[in-house]
């Protein structure tokens, strides 16, 4: 039940910004504390150069989320991996990225015409984030987080 009103606190806290700056925002600075992890990005998958995105957002190449995520070519992806973090992280988290232990990755639906996009919570702690946990209430921010990106990340 706990975890539950975290969830539904860290959502609220999505949805209540009115422009861009203000989810970016929440997201670096607000849900960190609420979730109890230490960073939080957002990957959008992108081609070829541009200005770069600002944090938390983070730019991956395409396919990148996938690829991210361990996502088999031939299987259906997963929505929620729960996870030890791998030597590539740094890409992810930027140079805090060593620190980290554990992640959640959350794919996300940002709009249907366009890639996917990944929400990531970096932690510490090695055991914050597990392969047995549930992510079903992860699945749902995640849901939260792309209704809230989704008027200002362009294809």
């Amino acid at each position: 039940q706990a975890v539950t009103v975290m969830m539904h606190r860290a959502a609220l806290a999505v949805l209540e910004p009115d422009d861009l700056d203000g989810v970016l925002h929440v997201l670096s600075r607000v849900l960190p504390p609420i979730l109890g992890v230490d960073l939080v990005r957002v990957g959008v998958e992108r081609e070829g150069a541009g200005d770069p995105p600002q944090p938390p957002l983070t730019a991956l190449g395409v396919g990148g989320v996938a690829r991210y995520m361990g996502a088999d070519e031939d299987g259906p992806f997963r929505p929620v991996v729960l996870r030890a973090t791998g030597p590539d992280c740094a890409r992810l988290y930027g140079p805090e990225g060593v620190q980290m232990g554990s992640e959640a990755l959350v794919r996300l639906e940002i709009s249907g015409d366009r890639a996917p996009g990944l929400l990531a919570f970096g932690a510490r702690d090695a055991a914050r984030f597990t392969p047995d946990q549930a992510g079903d209430l992860l699945e749902f921010l995640g849901a939260v987080v792309a209704r809230a990106l989704r008027p200002w990340i362009q294809s």
